[in-house]
């Protein structure tokens, strides 16, 4: 069997397709949540500083004095995370500014009413850098992929061990004995070993005592009413109908079994073969 047919080779290949889609796609998500999160962050403290300017320029807005406004908003423009600060009347009219308001796509905007006890005196207007949420993503981009990474690995090996030990072996195993039994002459003694807790450890308990039943059979190939199970010495009477129905009977559900498992086979080889797409 060449390396591209085989079952294991092609389920790794896809598997480990289907795990690099899921990382990138939960890298992305992660990203967005990240962002979002420090984004919320960032307005709520752009919400912070708005607040605490307009309450410092509300004495000035009141009494129209553009000196302490303009002293106020070059004060609070000194901080180099801020990019644009515009103070505004009752009217609309813009008292004071700071900044290019034309930098609104790289950066979080708020604005806040600036209030004298109940008097609405106007509104102050705060745009803050997203820089530093890009620098903080930036960072952590770097350990996501690594955490991802490993993650991905791990799992991608335990589950290509697995499937091979308690799947793709054992399969294998069943349709090997099916081909030599479709090639020679239906010889049912020849025996799985295989020992599992599963629905294929339970076909390979069922053919060995199948080989164990046929192996007692007489010269003439019939069974007796009894068998001792001991000696494999034939008591009762002979030949025995309902003894040859039964095992009959036994074997047929045996062979049903060893059909479906190859049938089985074939289903998952063929979706692996329709997961990885034309050549």
């Amino acid at each position: 069997m060449s390396r591209k047919n085989d079952l294991v080779f092609r389920f790794s290949i896809v598997s480990g397709l289907t795990l690099l889609a899921v990382a990138t796609l939960t890298l992305m998500v992660n990203g967005y949540m990240e962002r979002q999160s420090l984004t919320a962050a960032l307005t709520e403290q752009a919400s912070y500083t708005a607040d605490l300017l307009a309450f410092n320029v509300s004495s000035a807005l009141m009494f129209s004095n553009q000196d302490d406004i303009k002293t106020t908003v070059t004060a609070f423009g000194s901080d180099t995370s801020i990019r644009f600060i515009e103070i505004k009347d009752a009217s609309g009219k813009v008292a004071g500014s700071f900044g290019n308001h034309n930098q609104e796509s790289s950066t979080v905007i708020v604005t806040r009413p600036i209030r004298q006890q109940k008097d609405n005196l106007g509104s102050v207007t705060v745009a803050l850098s997203t820089a530093s949420v890009d620098e903080a993503l930036g960072r952590e981009r770097w350990n996501i992929i690594l955490r991802e990474a490993m993650g991905l690995i791990l799992l991608f090996v335990v589950a290509t061990v697995f499937m091979r030990r308690e799947i793709f072996t054992p399969l294998a195993s069943v349709a090997d004995r099916l081909n030599d039994i479709a090639d020679g002459d239906g010889d049912l003694t020849k025996r799985i070993d295989y020992v599992a807790d599963n629905q294929i450890g339970a076909v390979a308990r069922a053919r060995q005592l199948c080989e164990k039943l046929l192996s007692y059979a007489s010269p003439l190939l019939l069974y007796a009413e009894e068998i001792d199970p001991r000696t494999g010495r034939h008591l009762g009477n002979f030949p025995q109908a309902f003894t040859h129905l039964a095992l009959i009977n036994a074997v047929m559900h045996v062979i049903r079994a060893d059909q479906h498992l190859e049938l089985s086979e074939f289903s998952l080889d063929r979706e692996l073969e329709r997961g990885r797409g034309p050549d």
